[in-house]
């Protein structure tokens, strides 16, 4: 019989990691979502491009042949954690399995101000590593083609203050949602 720890080692090693592009990368928006602060791998995907939800400052990728989005791969996110950014991103994202690739380049030195996640050094050659990533899942008429930046959004001011105190209200509202879900349907008798 397995341990908790060695479950939960178990359950981690199985999750794949997660392929992140926008706000995500901001640790700020990160750990007021899920507390911490997981490793990370910096990564491309190819074949996809970063596309704007038409009058935000909201980035998405959808797919798009000869171009490629630079992001990190999270790993060892918990399933807790996941359906946490699930419900962070809401139903306007799909959840879907993707391949990444490893890079040696150091994405954080196109991102002012920003430090380094606790970086999982590449190899000298590129690895394919299986992941998942959230991309559009309405229209394609409700997107533009402005350029999201990383930088601009950090830079925002008032913007990036309001992303990251809903970043805290998602968490608030998703464990409360969790809480009640334990009292009333796992527990009749309340």
């Amino acid at each position: 019989e397995m341990s908790f720890y060695e479950n939960r080692a178990t359950k981690l090693s199985k999750q794949r990691p997660l392929f992140v592009y926008g706000s995500l990368l901001s640790q700020k928006i990160l750990i007021n979502l899920i507390q911490r602060l997981p490793s990370a791998q910096p990564v491309i995907l190819s074949n996809y491009k970063v596309c704007c939800v038409k009058g935000q400052n909201q980035p998405t990728i959808i797919p798009c042949s000869e171009t490629r989005v630079m992001g990190l791969a999270l790993m060892n996110l918990t399933q807790l954690e996941m359906s946490l950014l699930q419900y962070h991103e809401g139903s306007g994202y799909q959840l879907i399995p993707v391949t990444v690739n490893t890079c040696d380049e150091d994405i954080f030195q196109y991102i002012e101000g920003m430090v380094p996640f606790h970086i999982t050094k590449s190899l000298n050659k590129t690895q394919e590593i299986p992941a998942n990533a959230f991309i559009w899942n309405f229209s394609l008429s409700k997107l533009d083609d402005t350029r999201w930046s990383i930088r601009t959004f950090l830079n925002s001011g008032d913007h990036f203050e309001d992303s990251i105190r809903m970043a805290r209200k998602t968490r608030f509202i998703f464990f409360c949602f969790k809480i009640l879900f334990i009292c009333f349907f796992l527990n009749p008798h309340v």
